[in-house]
């Protein structure tokens, strides 16, 4: 039995059912843009792509920590700007961009280690809550991701050449 007062567990539950629920549609909105994002990302390239899938990650944090700092807000904008983030998956695109760049003999490695730094960053993130109250966590998870983002702005090239691109188009247009 739970020693939880009832409205602790109602809360509980709420925040739970909306965490599934943005869960469920960030799914369903990448599997249905998912080709698009591909095919556009096949004829005008990854790294704008990228950059306005890393642009939409920043929003959740953002929408955490106003959360925190304004009681009156509605939890519901943190989970609708969270399902959002589904419109373009980050992680199609960059598993993309290392088929670029990478030999064919490298490229299930390189899937590898990306998929491992994301799982270990995923498992290892909630030991920052033994340090850092909720707050500060969020604030260190947006400003994570602001730098991220500034960096990829700054220095993430674009790895797929004109001609590619130009080909793929063709192709498109062809069939």
């Amino acid at each position: 039995a739970s020693h939880k007062p009832p409205p602790c567990r109602l809360a509980s539950n709420d925040a739970m059912n909306a965490s599934a629920i943005s869960s469920f549609l960030q799914n369903i909105f990448t599997f249905f843009t998912g080709p698009l994002t591909g095919s556009i990302s096949d004829e005008y390239g990854r790294r704008n792509l990228l950059l306005a899938s890393s642009f939409l990650s920043l929003f959740s944090p953002l929408y955490l920590v106003l959360l925190q700092l304004d009681d009156g807000m509605n939890p519901a904008w943190y989970y609708g700007v969270d399902a959002i983030r589904g419109l373009l998956s980050w992680m199609a695109i960059a598993l993309a961009s290392l088929s670029d760049v990478l030999p064919p003999k490298w490229r299930a490695p390189g899937f590898g280690l990306l998929m491992a730094g994301f799982s270990a960053g995923f498992a290892t993130s909630p030991l920052l809550a033994i340090w850092l109250d909720h707050l500060y966590l969020s604030v260190f998870s947006f400003g994570l991701l602001v730098v991220m983002f500034g960096l990829a702005l700054c220095l993430l090239p674009e790895t797929l050449a004109k001609e590619q691109c130009e080909e793929n188009r063709r192709r498109r247009i062809a069939r």
